[in-house]
């Protein structure tokens, strides 16, 4: 399993989404739950069951207390960190904290899917959420 690294992201379709409080410390385009005590979003990795509850994908960083926006179900382009994976090939959340990978962590869990985005001759590789 190789994680992909997401240093931007920029929303393309977004059908649902999310504002709420970060728990934590949050980079834009980091994987998201909600924690169960405090009700805030923190970030999810798929080493155990109860963190693998992925909600979405933050569009913005936050601090702890700061609120972010969370793309539920929607088309970001998160830039280049697709380009070594094929069209409709799955993502997968990493057992890596808010990161997604090339295949399944632990607990197995889909965050998206790679998808065409023509913008231009040659796609774009986008990803669909859809949690």
């Amino acid at each position: 399993m190789a994680n992909l690294s997401v240093t931007d992201i920029r929303p393309v379709e977004v059908k649902k989404q999310f504002t709420a409080p970060a728990g934590v410390a949050i980079s834009k385009g980091q994987m998201v739950r909600f924690d169960t005590s405090s009700g805030k979003i923190v970030l999810s990795n798929a080493a155990s069951a109860a963190n693998a509850r992925v909600r979405g994908i933050a569009l913005q960083t936050a601090i702890a207390g700061q609120t972010t926006t969370v793309v539920q179900k929607g088309i970001v382009d998160v830039g280049n960190a697709l380009g070594a994976l094929s069209y409709d090939q799955d993502v997968y959340l990493s057992n890596t904290d808010g990161t997604l990978a090339d295949a399944a962590g632990t607990t197995s869990k889909v965050a998206g899917i790679v998808v065409p985005g023509y913008s231009s001759e040659t796609p774009d590789k986008l990803l669909w959420i859809d949690l």
